[in-house]
């Protein structure tokens, strides 16, 4: 039954097809599981259970996918109460290499903006919808839609206009956020996407990056004092440093255990070292927030950022400082116009006077 008191939105993005590794393999490396593990998960009977999960909980319920004949075909089936966004697909962006310190391995791709530009296109539609939360899982994963409802209650709550909802962070890497499911109010949810569909990178994984950017949501100031930190060629950051991360990680908010615990990821179970993932604690609080570590530093590009964040700004103060130039550049010629023809009216007057004066000199004379 749905609550009255928070009305929720659920967001279910991703491909029809999707391949990649399953749930037992999570946490093992990209790179160093072979093609033999790699499925090709057909998500309909998945998003369809999600659906049906979610519409005694759900406010509105949006399927956000790719426009192809799979989906075309795939959306007949659905329940009419589910919006289904088939939209064009923007392909992964191309492979990078990991910046040095670090594995010197060729990603593949990156479809962080192929994510985030399917979630962004469902708040468009949400956001109208006066949902207090809206939460994003994926096509090829199911989750205990009863208990994250209750959660994401939970979460609302208490912090959701300070916070964004994530399933779990890491006790070596809090930096780097989950991308499973993500949770947070309409406003605070369509700004993180703006920022991670934008051309900059606080660093080229798509998980730290979403740390930064989070940052840059509710906590701006600290999230550019980390940017105006100077590189460093070791990969540890200093006592305060690590103070304005910690605060920064404050934002993310942990589910429980028994929630992750009950997720599949691509038909499989996930399976965890409960040693290595922080969750919510009985009293509400992360233990990553906590304890803490020294974190590793990001990868920042500040040319690209300051094009982003600061384009409109600089070039609307350009654009008031020409106008005003060039106000200051038209009064002056008006002045200085005013001056010529005053001073050619008073030389004209002159002459005037002068030739007056001089013809009644000659007619005296005359005289």
């Amino acid at each position: 039954m749905k609550s009255h008191s928070h009305r929720l939105g659920l967001i279910i993005q991703g491909p029809i097809s999707s391949p990649g590794i399953t749930g037992d393999m999570f946490g093992k490396g990209k790179y160093s599981i072979d093609s033999s593990k790699i499925v090709n998960f057909q998500c309909q009977e998945n998003i369809v259970n999600l659906c049906k999960s979610a519409r005694p909980h759900f406010e509105k319920i949006i399927v956000s996918t790719w426009d192809n004949h799979e989906s075309r075909k795939f959306k007949e089936g659905l329940p009419a109460a589910v919006e289904v966004l088939l939209l064009e697909d923007p392909g992964p962006r191309p492979g990078k290499y990991k910046p040095k310190n670090e594995y010197e391995i060729e990603f593949l791709s990156n479809n962080k903006i192929r994510q985030f530009q399917g979630i962004r296109a469902a708040l468009e539609i949400l956001r109208e919808c006066n949902l207090d939360l809206i939460v994003k899982v994926r096509t090829d994963q199911y989750i205990d839609i009863p208990k994250l409802a209750t959660e994401l209650r939970e979460f609302s709550n208490n912090v959701a206009d300070r916070g964004f909802f994530v399933p779990y962070t890491l006790t070596s890497v809090p930096w780097a956020i989950p991308d499973f499911f993500i949770a947070g109010t309409p406003r605070n949810l369509l700004s993180l996407c703006e920022l991670m569909t934008s051309s900059f990178e606080f660093h080229w994984n798509v998980h730290r990056d979403l740390f930064f950017k989070g940052g840059l949501v509710l906590q701006p100031h600290l999230t550019l004092s980390v940017m105006s930190m100077t590189q460093r060629s070791n990969d540890r950051v200093t006592g305060p440093e690590a103070q304005v991360m910690r605060r920064i990680q404050e934002i993310w908010l942990n589910g429980s255990q028994d929630l992750f615990s009950a997720m599949s990821w691509r038909g499989k179970t996930i399976e965890f070292n409960k040693n290595e993932i922080c969750f919510l604690t009985e009293k509400g609080k992360n233990i990553s927030i906590l304890e803490y570590p020294i974190a590793r530093r990001a990868s920042i590009d500040l040319f690209a950022l300051s094009r982003y964040w600061f384009g409109k700004t600089l070039t609307r103060v350009l654009l008031e400082t020409v106008r005003k130039k060039l106000f200051e550049i038209k009064q002056s010629i008006r002045n200085d116009l005013k001056k010529i023809v005053k001073y050619n009216f008073v030389k004209a007057r002159r002459l005037k006077t002068s030739r007056l004066t001089r013809d009644s000199n000659k007619k005296s004379q005359k005289c």
